[in-house]
C-alpha cells in the first residue's frame, strides 16, 4: 500500500502485518515530498509526479531514480492524481498544458549507471584483472580506471572507493582512476562504487583483490639462504680466529724466546768479559778515555734496557744502540773493525724497525769474519733504493765457529709476528747482505 502527500512526502504499508509505514522523504532517497500524482506500472515500479520531475521507485533496488529534462521531461504541472496505466504498459501522466508518456514495457528501468572496472597498471604496466594478480614488491605502485555508463547525463556519475588494507574509508571523487603509491606487502580488495544521486547507501559493489608480495630479503627461502650463509660465515669465523689465536699464542712465545735470546746475547759471558778485558787495557793506557768506555758502555745496556720490550722503535733510537755498540767493539779491534752509516736524519726518524735487528746484524757480522788490521772488516749500513742494508765484505776465519742461524731466525720470526716482510738475504764471494723493507711511521 503506497500514500502519496503533498507536502510529506511519500508512506509506504509493505503488508497487512505491519503495523508502521516507511516514510520516504528528502533524507532516504525521495527527490521531493511535495506530490500530486502516484501510480504503479506492471512490473511493480510506483511511479511518483511532483512538480520538479518524475520519480520511479525500484522495488529490487529499493531506490529512487529521477527524470528531468535530461529524460526530456520539461516540466510537470500535473493536476492532482493525473495518472494512468495504459493497456501497453505505459504510464501516461496528465499536466495543465501536456500529456507525458512513460513506456515502461521495455523493461526494467535502470535506476544506477552501469560500473565498469577498465583496467589495472602495476607500475605503469598492464596487468589482467580477471584473475588474481601477486604483485612484485618492486613494483608496489598500483592504478586503477573504471567508469560508470549513464548515456542520459554522465557528468552526474560520481564514484566512491576503498582500498581494505590501506584506506580506512570511502573516498568520494568524480574521476574516472585512481592511484595507489608505495603500497605494503599484503592482500588487498579494491572496492567500487557510483551513483548519479550522490547516495551510494543502495549502488552495487565491484571487488577486485590482489597481493603485494614481500621484498626478495622477506621471503622465506630467501631468510633459509641468509640464515644458512650466516652460520656458514659464523662456522669460518669462529675457525679463523681459534687457528689465528693459536698462531698469535705460538708466535707471543716465539717473541718471548726471541727476546729472551736477545736479552742472552748482549749479556753473555763472552761480551762481558771481552768488555771488561778491553776496559782493562785503556784503564792502564788513558783514564780519561775509560770513563767515556765506561759511560758508552752504560748507555748501551740502559738502551737495551729501554727498548727490548717494543715491538717497534724509529730507526734514530737503533742508530744509538749501533753507534756505541760500535764504538765498545772498535775499542777491543782498534782499526781491524771499521763502520760507514749514511742514514740520513729524516730517513732515521721516519722509519721503524724491531729493537735491537741490527744490533744482532752487526754481531753477526763480527761473529763469522776474522778481523785483522792487514784485512779489517767493513760493515756498511745504508738504504738501497726502498730498502734498508745492512752489508759486510766477507773475511773467512781459518777455524770456522759452527752457525746455528739463531740470529737470522729470530729476525725473520719477529718480522713476521709484526706483518713485516721477511729480511731478503744475498751472499756471494765477496759480501753478505741483508735487506729490510721497513714500516714508515705515521
Amino acid at each position: 500500500l503506497w500514500l502519496d502527500s503533498t507536502d510529506q512526502g511519500l508512506f509506504r504499508l509493505k503488508n497487512s502485518k505491519d503495523k508502521n509505514f516507511i516514510h520516504y522523504d528528502l533524507q532516504n532517497g525521495l527527490p521531493s515530498i511535495h506530490l500530486s500524482s502516484l501510480c504503479a506500472d506492471k512490473a511493480g515500479n510506483v511511479v511518483v509526479v511532483c512538480q520538479e520531475g518524475v520519480a520511479v521507485f525500484n522495488l529490487d533496488a529499493d531506490q529512487f531514480n529521477w527524470y528531468q529534462s535530461n529524460e526530456g521531461i520539461t516540466s510537470v504541472d500535473a493536476d492532482l492524481n493525473t495518472t494512468s496505466l495504459a493497456p501497453d504498459g505505459s504510464v501516461w501522466i496528465g499536466g495543465k498544458n501536456e500529456f507525458i508518456m512513460m513506456n515502461t514495457s521495455l523493461g526494467k528501468y535502470r535506476i544506477t549507471p552501469f560500473l565498469m572496472l577498465d583496467g589495472a597498471k602495476a607500475m605503469l604496466e598492464p596487468f589482467d584483472i580477471s584473475t588474481y594478480q601477486n604483485i612484485q614488491a618492486s613494483k608496489n605502485h598500483v592504478s586503477f580506471s573504471f567508469n560508470g555508463i549513464w548515456f542520459s547525463n554522465p557528468s552526474e556519475v560520481s564514484f566512491q572507493y576503498k582500498l581494505e588494507g590501506w584506506n580506512r574509508d570511502w573516498v568520494s571523487t568524480k574521476d574516472h582512476s585512481v592511484n595507489f603509491a608505495n603500497l605494503d606487502a599484503g592482500r588487498y580488495t579494491f572496492r567500487l562504487r557510483c551513483s548519479r544521486t550522490g547516495d551510494f547507501s543502495r549502488s552495487k559493489e565491484l571487488n577486485y583483490q590482489f597481493a603485494i608480495l614481500n621484498p626478495l630479503y622477506l621471503q622465506w627461502w630467501f631468510v633459509l639462504i641468509v640464515l644458512g650463509v650466516l652460520i656458514i660465515l659464523i662456522w669460518l669465523f669462529l675457525r679463523f680466529r681459534d687457528r689465528r689465536m693459536n698462531i698469535l699464542q705460538k708466535l707471543e712465545k716465539e717473541k718471548i724466546a726471541s727476546q729472551l735470546e736477545t736479552l742472552k746475547n748482549q749479556v753473555n759471558p763472552h761480551f762481558l768479559f771481552n768488555s771488561f778485558n778491553t776496559l782493562a787495557n785503556i784503564i792502564d793506557e788513558d783514564k780519561d778515555k775509560a770513563v767515556d768506555y765506561i759511560e758508552r758502555m752504560t748507555d748501551f745496556f740502559r738502551q737495551i734496557l729501554i727498548h727490548r720490550e717494543k715491538d717497534l722503535i724509529t730507526l734514530h733510537e737503533e742508530m744509538e744502540i749501533i753507534n756505541d755498540y760500535v764504538y765498545l767493539q772498535k775499542q777491543r779491534f782498534n782499526g781491524a773493525l771499521q763502520t760507514q752509516i749514511s742514514i740520513s736524519e729524516s730517513d732515521a726518524e721516519s722509519h721503524l724497525i724491531p729493537p735491537l735487528v741490527v744490533q744482532l746484524l752487526v754481531e753477526n757480522s763480527i761473529k763469522h769474519n776474522a778481523l785483522t788490521s792487514q784485512k779489517p772488516l767493513l760493515i756498511e749500513i745504508f738504504f738501497d733504493g726502498e730498502n734498508f742494508t745492512v752489508r759486510n765484505n766477507l773475511n773467512p776465519k781459518l777455524t770456522r765457529e759452527p752457525s746455528t742461524g739463531t740470529g737470522l731466525q729470530n729476525i725473520s720470526r719477529r718480522m713476521e709476528m709484526l706483518g713485516l716482510d721477511e729480511p731478503e738475504i744475498i751472499k756471494n764471494e765477496n759480501y753478505f747482505i741483508v735487506k729490510l723493507k721497513l714500516p714508515i711511521k705515521a
